[in-house]
Protein backbone atom coordinates (compact mmCIF):
# COMPACT_ATOMS: atom_id res chain seq x y z
CA UNK A 1 0.00 0.00 0.00
CA UNK A 2 2.93 2.13 0.81
CA UNK A 3 4.57 1.61 -2.69
CA UNK A 4 1.32 2.46 -4.35
CA UNK A 5 0.73 5.71 -2.05
CA UNK A 6 4.49 6.77 -3.30
CA UNK A 7 4.13 5.94 -7.00
CA UNK A 8 0.84 8.34 -6.97
CA UNK A 9 2.43 10.80 -4.93
CA UNK A 10 5.57 10.98 -7.32
CA UNK A 11 3.35 11.40 -10.80
CA UNK A 12 1.07 14.03 -9.45
CA UNK A 13 4.45 16.21 -8.25
CA UNK A 14 5.67 15.47 -11.71
CA UNK A 15 2.47 16.76 -13.08
CA UNK A 16 2.77 19.89 -11.05
CA UNK A 17 6.28 20.62 -12.14
CA UNK A 18 5.32 20.13 -15.32
CA UNK A 19 2.17 22.76 -15.34
CA UNK A 20 4.48 25.48 -14.14
CA UNK A 21 6.60 25.27 -17.98
CA UNK A 22 5.06 26.67 -20.55
CA UNK A 23 4.77 24.81 -23.28
CA UNK A 24 4.74 25.46 -27.53
CA UNK A 25 1.93 22.68 -29.32
CA UNK A 26 4.43 20.26 -30.35
CA UNK A 27 2.32 18.04 -32.45
CA UNK A 28 2.22 17.78 -36.00
CA UNK A 29 1.37 21.49 -37.05
CA UNK A 30 4.04 22.91 -34.58
CA UNK A 31 7.07 25.72 -35.99
CA UNK A 32 9.33 27.97 -34.79
CA UNK A 33 12.07 29.83 -35.79
CA UNK A 34 15.46 30.20 -34.40
CA UNK A 35 18.94 31.06 -34.90
CA UNK A 36 21.14 27.70 -35.40
CA UNK A 37 23.67 29.13 -32.56
CA UNK A 38 23.84 31.42 -30.02
CA UNK A 39 27.12 32.73 -31.16
CA UNK A 40 29.93 32.45 -33.35
CA UNK A 41 32.49 34.41 -34.84
CA UNK A 42 34.84 34.75 -37.70
CA UNK A 43 38.02 36.30 -38.83
CA UNK A 44 37.76 39.92 -40.12
CA UNK A 45 40.43 38.25 -42.84
CA UNK A 46 37.57 35.91 -44.05
CA UNK A 47 35.70 36.47 -47.29
CA UNK A 48 32.37 36.15 -45.79
CA UNK A 49 30.19 34.15 -43.45
CA UNK A 50 26.68 32.97 -42.80
CA UNK A 51 24.35 33.11 -40.00
CA UNK A 52 21.49 30.42 -40.32
CA UNK A 53 18.10 31.06 -39.02
CA UNK A 54 16.23 27.37 -38.75
CA UNK A 55 12.49 27.06 -39.27
CA UNK A 56 11.71 23.83 -37.16
CA UNK A 57 8.15 22.34 -39.13
CA UNK A 58 7.38 19.48 -40.53
CA UNK A 59 5.94 21.23 -43.68
CA UNK A 60 6.66 24.80 -45.38
CA UNK A 61 4.32 25.27 -48.33
CA UNK A 62 4.42 28.66 -48.96
CA UNK A 63 7.78 29.98 -48.36
CA UNK A 64 8.88 31.94 -44.65
CA UNK A 65 9.83 35.27 -44.42
CA UNK A 66 11.80 36.02 -41.38
CA UNK A 67 12.70 39.57 -40.15
CA UNK A 68 15.50 40.44 -38.27
CA UNK A 69 17.58 43.70 -36.89
CA UNK A 70 20.91 43.72 -35.36
CA UNK A 71 23.24 46.17 -33.12
CA UNK A 72 26.75 46.44 -33.13
CA UNK A 73 29.49 47.54 -31.05
CA UNK A 74 30.85 49.91 -33.76
CA UNK A 75 28.96 51.31 -36.79
CA UNK A 76 31.26 50.33 -39.34
CA UNK A 77 33.48 47.44 -40.52
CA UNK A 78 31.07 45.43 -41.78
CA UNK A 79 27.90 44.73 -44.20
CA UNK A 80 25.07 42.57 -43.25
CA UNK A 81 23.36 41.19 -46.29
CA UNK A 82 20.01 41.08 -46.94
CA UNK A 83 20.03 44.61 -46.51
CA UNK A 84 16.28 44.80 -45.81
CA UNK A 85 16.41 42.62 -42.84
CA UNK A 86 14.32 40.10 -44.45
CA UNK A 87 15.30 36.68 -44.60
CA UNK A 88 13.04 34.53 -46.99
CA UNK A 89 13.27 30.55 -46.49
CA UNK A 90 11.54 29.06 -49.64
CA UNK A 91 9.19 26.49 -50.03
CA UNK A 92 10.49 23.44 -48.99
CA UNK A 93 13.50 24.49 -47.26
CA UNK A 94 13.73 24.92 -44.09
CA UNK A 95 16.86 27.20 -43.26
CA UNK A 96 17.83 31.18 -44.20
CA UNK A 97 20.71 32.88 -44.00
CA UNK A 98 21.96 36.30 -42.91
CA UNK A 99 25.47 36.69 -44.40
CA UNK A 100 28.10 38.90 -42.44
CA UNK A 101 30.79 40.38 -44.69
CA UNK A 102 33.65 42.05 -42.63
CA UNK A 103 36.17 44.93 -43.62
CA UNK A 104 39.75 42.99 -44.35
CA UNK A 105 41.46 47.04 -43.22
CA UNK A 106 45.02 47.39 -41.86
CA UNK A 107 43.67 49.02 -38.95
CA UNK A 108 44.35 47.43 -35.54
CA UNK A 109 40.81 47.66 -33.17
CA UNK A 110 38.85 45.85 -31.18
CA UNK A 111 36.70 42.91 -31.79
CA UNK A 112 33.06 43.78 -33.10
CA UNK A 113 30.16 42.18 -31.85
CA UNK A 114 27.00 42.02 -33.84
CA UNK A 115 23.86 40.81 -32.09
CA UNK A 116 21.27 39.41 -34.47
CA UNK A 117 17.24 39.52 -32.83
CA UNK A 118 14.40 37.45 -35.22
CA UNK A 119 11.51 40.10 -35.18
CA UNK A 120 8.57 38.86 -33.54
CA UNK A 121 6.18 39.85 -36.21
CA UNK A 122 7.42 36.45 -38.10
CA UNK A 123 5.20 33.94 -39.32
CA UNK A 124 5.87 31.41 -35.92
CA UNK A 125 6.86 31.29 -32.15
CA UNK A 126 10.54 32.09 -31.69
CA UNK A 127 13.33 29.92 -30.21
CA UNK A 128 14.01 26.83 -29.67
CA UNK A 129 9.93 24.96 -29.06
CA UNK A 130 8.83 28.02 -29.70
CA UNK A 131 9.29 29.34 -26.11
CA UNK A 132 10.77 32.60 -27.27
CA UNK A 133 13.79 31.96 -24.70
CA UNK A 134 16.71 30.30 -26.86
CA UNK A 135 18.68 30.97 -29.50
CA UNK A 136 16.23 33.89 -30.57
CA UNK A 137 19.07 36.28 -30.77
CA UNK A 138 22.86 35.05 -31.69
CA UNK A 139 25.83 37.33 -30.92
CA UNK A 140 28.32 37.13 -33.48
CA UNK A 141 31.93 38.58 -33.37
CA UNK A 142 34.78 39.61 -36.20
CA UNK A 143 37.79 38.73 -34.80
CA UNK A 144 39.87 41.66 -35.16
CA UNK A 145 43.65 39.80 -36.96
CA UNK A 146 45.38 43.20 -37.53
CA UNK A 147 48.36 43.55 -34.45
CA UNK A 148 48.93 46.88 -33.46
CA UNK A 149 52.49 49.15 -33.05
CA UNK A 150 52.98 52.36 -32.02
CA UNK A 151 54.02 53.80 -35.12
CA UNK A 152 54.51 57.37 -33.39
CA UNK A 153 57.66 55.60 -31.17
CA UNK A 154 59.17 54.85 -34.77
CA UNK A 155 59.57 58.66 -35.73
CA UNK A 156 62.82 60.24 -35.73
CA UNK A 157 66.51 59.69 -36.88
CA UNK A 158 68.06 56.59 -37.63
CA UNK A 159 71.36 55.61 -38.32
CA UNK A 160 72.52 52.92 -40.83
CA UNK A 161 74.17 50.02 -40.86
CA UNK A 162 75.11 47.83 -43.95
CA UNK A 163 77.42 45.15 -44.74
CA UNK A 164 78.10 42.05 -47.33
CA UNK A 165 77.92 38.95 -45.30
CA UNK A 166 79.46 36.25 -47.59
CA UNK A 167 81.35 35.58 -50.62
CA UNK A 168 83.89 37.92 -52.26
CA UNK A 169 82.54 41.33 -50.87
CA UNK A 170 81.88 39.96 -47.17
CA UNK A 171 82.72 42.81 -44.71
CA UNK A 172 82.60 45.23 -47.57
CA UNK A 173 80.40 48.05 -46.44
CA UNK A 174 78.53 50.94 -49.02
CA UNK A 175 79.75 53.68 -46.97
CA UNK A 176 83.45 52.00 -47.26
CA UNK A 177 82.85 51.48 -50.91
CA UNK A 178 81.70 54.87 -51.96
CA UNK A 179 83.38 56.68 -48.77
CA UNK A 180 80.13 58.01 -48.07
CA UNK A 181 78.14 58.46 -44.74
CA UNK A 182 74.55 58.02 -43.67
CA UNK A 183 71.98 59.06 -41.65
CA UNK A 184 68.22 59.25 -42.02
CA UNK A 185 64.60 60.69 -40.56
CA UNK A 186 61.29 59.30 -40.29
CA UNK A 187 58.44 60.88 -40.28
CA UNK A 188 54.35 60.09 -39.88
CA UNK A 189 52.56 59.67 -43.58
CA UNK A 190 50.36 62.31 -43.96
CA UNK A 191 46.86 60.82 -44.46
CA UNK A 192 47.86 57.67 -43.43
CA UNK A 193 44.66 56.11 -41.34
CA UNK A 194 46.61 53.02 -40.88
CA UNK A 195 48.55 53.84 -38.47
CA UNK A 196 51.50 51.49 -40.36
CA UNK A 197 53.40 53.90 -42.81
CA UNK A 198 56.90 55.78 -42.12
CA UNK A 199 58.06 58.34 -44.24
CA UNK A 200 62.13 58.70 -44.71
CA UNK A 201 64.22 61.05 -45.95
CA UNK A 202 68.01 61.60 -45.82
CA UNK A 203 69.04 63.84 -42.90
CA UNK A 204 71.08 67.24 -44.00
CA UNK A 205 74.59 66.84 -44.77
CA UNK A 206 74.35 63.44 -45.10
CA UNK A 207 74.51 61.34 -48.47
CA UNK A 208 71.63 59.61 -50.20
CA UNK A 209 70.70 56.21 -48.80
CA UNK A 210 67.42 55.93 -49.72
CA UNK A 211 65.62 58.16 -52.22
CA UNK A 212 63.79 61.17 -50.02
CA UNK A 213 59.75 60.18 -49.29
CA UNK A 214 60.35 56.61 -49.31
CA UNK A 215 57.65 55.44 -47.58
CA UNK A 216 57.94 51.95 -45.53
CA UNK A 217 54.45 50.28 -44.06
CA UNK A 218 54.80 47.70 -41.80
CA UNK A 219 53.55 44.61 -41.25
CA UNK A 220 52.44 44.08 -38.02
CA UNK A 221 51.50 40.76 -37.27
CA UNK A 222 54.42 39.25 -38.77
CA UNK A 223 56.51 41.99 -38.03
CA UNK A 224 57.66 42.32 -41.60
CA UNK A 225 58.15 45.66 -43.25
CA UNK A 226 57.63 46.56 -47.20
CA UNK A 227 58.45 49.43 -49.34
CA UNK A 228 55.60 51.10 -50.73
CA UNK A 229 57.21 52.05 -54.42
CA UNK A 230 59.11 48.18 -54.49
CA UNK A 231 62.27 47.56 -53.40
CA UNK A 232 64.77 50.09 -52.72
CA UNK A 233 67.42 52.14 -54.46
CA UNK A 234 70.36 51.93 -52.39
CA UNK A 235 73.11 54.77 -52.16
CA UNK A 236 71.66 55.97 -55.32
CA UNK A 237 73.32 52.41 -56.98
CA UNK A 238 71.54 49.30 -57.33
CA UNK A 239 68.02 48.69 -56.21
CA UNK A 240 68.36 45.70 -53.47
CA UNK A 241 65.70 42.97 -54.25
CA UNK A 242 65.50 42.03 -50.30
CA UNK A 243 64.19 38.47 -49.74
CA UNK A 244 63.20 38.82 -45.97
CA UNK A 245 62.42 41.61 -43.60
CA UNK A 246 61.90 42.53 -40.41
CA UNK A 247 61.48 45.02 -37.47
CA UNK A 248 62.10 45.39 -34.06
CA UNK A 249 59.59 47.08 -31.43
CA UNK A 250 62.39 47.22 -28.61
CA UNK A 251 65.15 48.44 -30.63
CA UNK A 252 63.49 50.54 -33.12
CA UNK A 253 65.10 48.93 -35.96
CA UNK A 254 64.40 47.21 -39.25
CA UNK A 255 66.39 44.84 -41.13
CA UNK A 256 66.33 43.30 -44.80
CA UNK A 257 68.36 40.56 -46.03
CA UNK A 258 68.96 38.73 -49.36
CA UNK A 259 71.53 38.50 -52.71
CA UNK A 260 72.35 42.02 -54.22
CA UNK A 261 72.17 41.07 -57.37
CA UNK A 262 75.42 39.46 -58.23
CA UNK A 263 77.27 41.22 -55.56
CA UNK A 264 76.35 38.49 -52.82
CA UNK A 265 74.78 38.30 -50.23
CA UNK A 266 73.91 41.41 -47.88
CA UNK A 267 72.15 42.89 -45.09
CA UNK A 268 71.00 46.69 -43.74
CA UNK A 269 69.89 47.51 -40.45
CA UNK A 270 68.62 50.94 -39.67
CA UNK A 271 68.05 51.83 -36.44
CA UNK A 272 66.24 54.38 -34.59
CA UNK A 273 69.10 56.91 -32.52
Amino acid sequence: MKTKYLFLLLITVLLSSCEDIETSDLGLNSAWLQFENSADNMSEGEASMQVPILYSSNKNTDGVDVSFTYTATVPSGFTVLPANGIVNIPAGEFVGYITVIPEDDSIASDDIIITFSIEGNTAAPLGIAGQGIYNITSDFTIIEDDCPIAIDDFVGTYSVDDVFTSGTNEGLTLAGAFGESYQMEASLVAGDVTGTKLMFNNSPGFNTYFNDGTVVTFITCTKEVIFDDGFPLLAEWNVFEYSASSYSDDTKSITCTGDFQNFGPFRFTITKL
